[in-house]
């Protein structure tokens, strides 16, 4: 008997070959994508877990400013699995310190050098880069370094190390509290006793455990302390925060929800036909356990091909994205095959299937075998409704996704493109300037994609009712000198004595040469004059402003500049060597027009550009290369700033220098440093550090659009087929409409209304779905940080920071009405495509259907 049904099933799957073999495609489509979409998945979100272990270390929670007897507090915490110490004897320069790291948190950290080896004996010190560079050093291992180290308030001593290993960046990586500086160079404990016999001891605690819960558990465990600089933070960079791991189980249930809908979705569609198969085999005497028998055969004969088919496809799909995956990453890219995940989709897929299967038996055995054999009345109407619904939400989860990815990708790409503006180099010229030379030398280094050079200096700018603008007046008086001074001095009893200029605003002003103008600013601005501006005629002049275009200065926010387009500026600029810095000599003074408005560039948007101000200094001045030889000609001798003295030839006194993500330490740190020493310039190097940030947001950026394409991918094409086969079985209904006249034209009408009808229910459910997982993401951050940190925090608060947060990003109504009408058009063309069987067929072969 047995056999018998198993035959019957193969005679039936091929009586409907058509049918049967585009829902075998459909069966198939679904379990192959769903298994690249989860192994994708759950391997890039391993590739960035890991990526940030090494960047920020595998340690949950650090303890700064603590003691050592602190120590062994933290090494009996139950939740405590390792403790690695790190000692800090104090400053070498700058924020940089020097210290100590034991094994542990060279493991736990994931400290690795670049080059060379940890000290190992006496006399041997291990640097960053960047700290080798901020001294003046290149990366030539077993160099004499000499160190000057504070050893208190007053105390200055020299110590000569023997360079041994470059350390790869983490002293400004790793989540510090203010004030707490993390060692950029190491050296041996019994080097460091010498230099400081009592260092500050900061503590790094790994966990079995989440973050979270250590990291209360040590704060519990060290309670009111009455060490006041000791501070507990959790490494909340390295380990998924709570939006992180709520995008990762949406992932999750996206392909669960996409699995189940799917299966469901193509029974739906198939239900009636069906139902009169099943009804005819009832007829001819088949009984309730025949119909179970020859289902079951026939589910499994579509079913295990699909399974195995899908496997080998997923299979190759994915050994085929991971190798493309292997040789662009441009980290390590690690894979990761969620087999548990991929039972369970598989468990869920073929549990939808036979529960569609039974529903299908359950509802043909309570039809009547005469008359027509079909749904009718009430059981008609609810069919027709579910079999709407659930291609709508298909349809909707469509648009979900799309609106996620959206929504998600932004922020991400406006962090990347806000970290690709910070300078990986700056050079100095050490005396006078930059030569052209050492410019196309560093152009043509590998991994660096730009260099801008501009020369600068200090003046005073005055204009007409300068003292009727608060914000003018306040950066005259400049309180708290963020704005330039004309000179500091060191008086006899160690103090330092700053002197402003005597009659206006010191500003920044910054020479440009013509080839260079479209990187600092745009050069299609309406009504600006280029030959005027070249020539030192006009000037330009900028602000940084806050995210919300507002002027801050000391605290106080402005908004009138006082200066429109073609109002003249006077710039003076004085003699650096004058006798009398309280009134000092004048050594040329010019009178320019602005040529364009003055220019307010946010905060944020100018990140990393030197040339527009630091954040809090305004008046920024921009001229031409031009202009400034004009000021050393009519400067005759004046030293009218450390680079320039009147009478030189101008040239550019600093450099900024941009790499790509490929830049690294032999290919492209390693040979700056030896240019800049071969030159004679100063070296700044902050491209480990940029590189951090840019790498991290390109796989976060990675990450939301392949697994968001994958499973849209999905969708699509589950969609594709199954309007296409709803399109088959609705030959014959729009062959007998046509029969009684209906044109093709109404035909047309009524599949493009049936897209956008479509189309709008799925945005309503997009924005529905994604409102309500955006505020349930927004509760969960509120709840951490009342949690953590015991603010008075409110939900409400949480989604305005939000909205300004992604406004400022460039999610804009604009972007909403363009993703609307992009879903629309999708929706439109996908119907009008699939229903092609409509247009394309003869009246007869429709009404043959």
């Amino acid at each position: 008997m047995k056999n018998e049904l198993f035959s019957l099933a193969i005679q039936r799957i091929r009586g409907t070959k058509r049918n049967s073999l585009l829902l075998g495609i459909i069966l198939l489509c679904s379990f192959a994508f769903t298994v690249i979409t989860l192994g994708i998945t759950d391997s890039l979100n391993e590739t960035n877990a890991q990526y940030r272990l090494d960047t920020y270390g595998s340690w949950k929670t650090a303890v700064y400013n603590s003691t050592e007897e602190d120590k062994e507090i933290l090494e009996e915490n139950p939740l405590s699995k390792q403790v690695g110490t790190l000692l800090s004897y104090g400053n070498i320069g700058g924020s940089d310190t020097i210290g100590t790291p034991d094994k542990a948190l060279i493991e736990m950290g994931n400290l690795e050098l670049l080059e060379g080896h940890f000290p190992e004996k006496s006399g041997e010190i291990a640097m960053e880069a960047s700290l080798l560079s901020a001294l003046g050093y290149d990366y030539e291992l077993n160099q004499k370094i000499v160190i000057s180290f504070q050893k208190d308030l007053e105390t200055w001593v020299e110590a000569e190390f023997t360079l041994c290993g470059v350390l790869k960046q983490y002293s400004h990586l790793w989540n510090c509290e203010e004030n707490v500086s993390l060692p950029a160079a190491f050296i041996v404990k019994e080097d460091g006793e010498k230099l400081q016999p009592f260092p500050d001891y900061h503590y790094f605690v790994t966990s079995d455990k989440e973050q979270e819960a250590l990291t209360g558990s040590i704060q519990t465990a060290f309670g009111k302390t009455e060490n006041k600089n000791l501070k507990i933070v959790g490494n909340t960079f390295a380990y998924n925060s709570l939006s992180e791991k709520a995008d990762y189980y949406l992932y999750l249930v996206l392909i669960l929800l996409t699995t189940v809908l799917a299966v469901a979705c193509v029974y739906f569609v198939q239900m009636q036909e069906q139902l009169r198969s099943i009804a005819l085999f009832r007829s001819i005497g088949g009984t309730k356990k025949q119909l179970i028998g020859l289902l079951f055969y026939e589910t499994m004969c579509m079913v295990v091909p699909c399974i195995c088919l899908g496997t080998i496809i997923g299979s190759a799909g994915l050994w085929g994205i991971f190798k493309v995956f292997i040789n662009v990453s441009f980290t390590d890219f690690r894979i990761s095959i969620p087999i548990f995940g991929f039972l369970v989709v598989t468990l869920l897929w073929l549990g939808s299937i036979f529960f569609c299967r039974l529903l299908v038996l359950y509802l043909a055995m309570k039809q009547p075998l005469t008359g027509k054999i079909t749904m009718s009345g009430k059981m008609g109407k609810r069919y027709r409704s579910i079999k709407k619904a659930s291609l709508t939400l298909l349809a909707g989860m469509f648009s979900t996704v799309m609106l996620f990815v959206m929504m998600e990708s932004i922020p991400e790409f406006f962090e990347k493109r806000w970290a690709e503006k910070e300078n990986s180099y700056r050079i100095d010229a050490a005396e006078k300037t930059i030569s052209e030379e050492e410019v196309k030398v560093l152009e043509e280094l590998p991994g660096i994609t730009k260099v801008l050079p501009y020369g600068e200096m200090v003046g005073e700018l005055s204009f007409d009712n300068m003292e009727k603008v608060p914000l003018a007046s306040a950066c005259k008086e400049n309180k708290n000198k963020n704005q330039p001074i004309f000179m500091e001095q060191q008086n006899a009893d160690g103090t330092t004595e700053y002197m402003c200029f005597p009659k206006g605003i010191g500003v920044r002003v910054i020479g440009i040469r013509k080839e260079y103008w479209k990187d600092y600013f745009d050069t299609a601005i309406s009504g600006f004059d280029e030959k005027a501006f070249e020539e030192g005629k006009t000037a330009l002049v900028t602000f940084v402003t806050e995210d919300d275009g507002k002027i801050t200065f000391d605290g106080t926010v402005y908004e009138d500049t006082g200066l429109d387009k073609e109002d003249t500026i006077n710039l003076r600029f004085y003699d650096r060597n004058s006798e009398d810095f309280q009134n000092p000599s004048l050594a040329s003074e010019h009178s320019l027009k602005l040529a364009v408005q003055p220019m307010k560039r946010k905060l944020r948007e100018g990140a990393g550009k030197g040339y527009i101000g630091s954040y809090g200094a305004h008046y920024n001045i921009l001229v031409s290369d031009n202009f400034m030889q004009k000021v050393l000609d009519e400067s005759k001798n004046a030293e009218v700033s450390s680079h320039y003295t009147g009478g030189d030839i101008y040239g550019d006194s600093s450099a900024e220098i941009y790499t790509s993500v490929n830049a690294k330490y032999l290919s492209t740190d390693y040979l700056v440093a030896q240019t800049a020493k071969a030159y004679g310039t100063t070296l700044d190097n902050n491209r480990e550090e940029v590189s951090a940030q840019v790498l991290s947001h390109l796989q976060n950026l990675l990450l939301i659009c392949v697994c968001g394409g994958c499973i849209g991918l999905t969708l699509f094409l589950l969609l594709w087929n199954l309007i296409t086969l709803a399109a088959r079985y609705e030959c014959r209904k729009y062959g007998i409409l046509q029969a009684i006249g209906m044109s093709n034209k109404q035909m047309y009408i009524e599949i493009l209304k049936k897209g956008a009808l479509t189309g709008v229910s799925s945005l309503f459910l997009a924005f529905f779905f994604y409102g309500v997982y955006f505020v349930i993401r927004e509760w969960l951050k509120v709840r951490y940080v009342i949690e953590n940190f015991g603010d008075n925090y409110t939900l409400k608060e949480g989604i305005q920071s939000t909205y300004y947060y992604l406004e400022m990003c460039g999610v804009s109504l604009e972007v909403f009405i363009l993703f609307i009408v992009a879903i629309l058009i999708f929706f439109l063309i996908l119907f009008y495509w699939c229903n092609r069987i409509l247009t394309k067929t003869t009246l007869m072969e429709k009404l043959k259907q």
